[in-house]
């Protein structure tokens, strides 16, 4: 049997966003769909799956919009520390007007007009307020680097997300290549007993054997091909994309090419990559790593420090503050004459509370206390972080290792299972030794095929705990 350690996964993907083979064409372009006999290829590239799923990611999105949002948020505050102009006007209608009668006889001077209007320009400004409206300011920014920090974990989270459904891709692909190797050997076992059972050197217990392990066998490929399609699928909602046709009977491309009689044919051939490619792709860690610079860690740190702004801005609203204000306007009256003027004012002002039921006290002492829990969530994240990262390395190093001793198993239980096989044929052992032997080689490999694909779950781990 050829493992499939050794095959190549290339994933293109068209500018529509389907799954593309390398000359730039939709898969769907490459088999005429009133032909049954020519499946859908899917071919795959972790890095492309990872852009797609990038690209389509909701949650990515939904956190690229806050990040948007606050960095907004905190501009907007900005313009609080500036100069305010602004324009005005109002109009309004006086029933009675104050009037008085100065000589007998004559009639009573009205002091104003019925009709009343005025347009102008202000000016205002907050010119010192011991850092009321800057420690605002500043508690936005730190919102604002926040919510950056948690675009950067959304993002690992979905890079880790589409790896491991296309590592488990791999793994499917894997077993029904395995398992399917399994049946054409129980299918030529089979084959080998009727012959024996027709010319009398075999009894009908090893025929209704062989025959039961060959169902099983069946069984046990329609069960992996099951296992491939909702991996596939999984994939598929992961980077938005489809592939072509129909992913419930897809086959790898070693056992589309050579497939064990009588299964259903192939609905999708999918190809897959070899580790060295896929353990490029991944990336490597540094040696030496900062848990400062994480993002849930800096994420943490960004809230801390604008909780500690906050609590700055709210101690100061106990503090005096001056503003400067001008307005300059058209109004109507001139007070007691019945004409317009322009009138330019401009005045300082300055106001303290002196009693406010210790609200401004309750909001700093809120914030302090938002600020300690954003600092211990901060530690907490800190030691997480390098537990996992210690756990993800020795847990790589023990794969790998273990790995390797799967591999010798596999190939030792190949061996003998080979070696039982022409004993069998030879006469000198029963056919249940030799089917004993063939399953505990099938469960061998299959063995090994998990542990390579762990092995590279746990790079794909590490990678995500070490970088961007």
């Amino acid at each position: 049997m050829k493992p499939l350690h050794s095959l190549l996964v290339l994933a293109l993907l068209s500018p529509a966003g389907a799954w593309a083979d390398p000359s730039g064409l939709p898969c769907a372009d490459l088999a005429d769909p009133g032909v049954t006999a020519m499946p859908g290829r899917l071919k795959l590239d972790l890095k492309a799956s990872e852009a797609a799923a990038l690209a389509h990611s909701p949650n990515l999105k939904a956190a690229r919009f806050d990040e948007l949002s606050a960095g907004r948020q905190a501009d907007s505050q900005e313009s609080v520390l500036l100069p305010l102009l602004s324009v005005d006007g109002s109009a309004k209608y006086m029933d009675k007007v104050p009037s008085v009668a100065l000589l007998p006889g004559k009639p009573p001077i009205e002091f104003g007009s019925h009709n009343n209007w005025s347009a102008g320009v202000n000016f205002s400004w907050t010119v010192w307020d011991w850092g009321a409206l800057r420690g605002a300011w500043k508690s936005a920014q730190a919102t604002a680097a926040a919510r950056s920090e948690a675009t950067r974990m959304t993002q690992r989270q979905v890079k880790l997300a589409v790896r491991a459904a296309y590592l488990q891709i791999r793994l499917a692909c894997e077993q029904v290549h395995l398992v399917a190797d399994s049946l054409s050997l129980a299918q030529d076992q089979l084959r080998d007993v009727e012959a024996k059972v027709k010319a009398g050197t075999s009894g009908r217990i090893d025929l209704a054997s062989s025959r039961q392990e060959t169902l099983d066998r069946r069984r046990t490929l329609r069960e992996a091909r099951a296992s491939l399609a909702n991996a596939i699928r999984d994939l598929s909602a992961l980077t938005g994309t489809a592939a072509v046709g129909d992913p419930s009977l897809a086959l790898d491309s070693d056992t589309a090419a050579h497939p064990p009689t009588g299964i259903e044919p192939a609905s999708l051939v999918v190809e897959v990559e070899p580790v060295d490619a896929i353990l490029t792709a991944l990336g490597t860690w540094p040696g030496k790593i900062d848990a400062e610079s994480q993002p849930l860690v800096r994420q943490w740190d960004a809230q801390a420090k604008a909780a500690h702004q906050m609590e700055k801005s709210a101690k100061a609203g106990l503090l005096p503050k001056v503003q400067v204000t001008a307005r300059s306007s058209y109004d109507y009256p001139d007070q007691i004459l019945p004409e317009s003027i322009q009138q330019n004012v401009v005045g300082v002002s300055a106001s303290m509370p002196l009693f406010d039921w210790g609200r401004a006290k309750r909001q700093s002492d809120a914030a302090k206390d938002q600020a300690r829990a954003a600092e211990a969530r901060r530690d907490q994240a800190q030691e997480d972080w390098r537990r996992d990262v210690a756990k993800a390395s020795g847990d790589f190093q023990a794969l790998k290792a273990e790995a390797d001793l799967d591999r010798q198993a596999s190939q030792q239980a190949a061996e003998l299972a080979k070696l039982v096989r022409e004993s069998y044929k030879s006469g000198r052992s029963s056919y249940l030794e030799a089917d004993s032997a063939d399953l505990k080689a099938l469960q061998a490999q299959v063995q090994s095929a998990r542990t390579a694909v762990q092995v590279l779950l746990q790079a794909a781990v590490l990678s995500s705990l070490t970088s961007d």
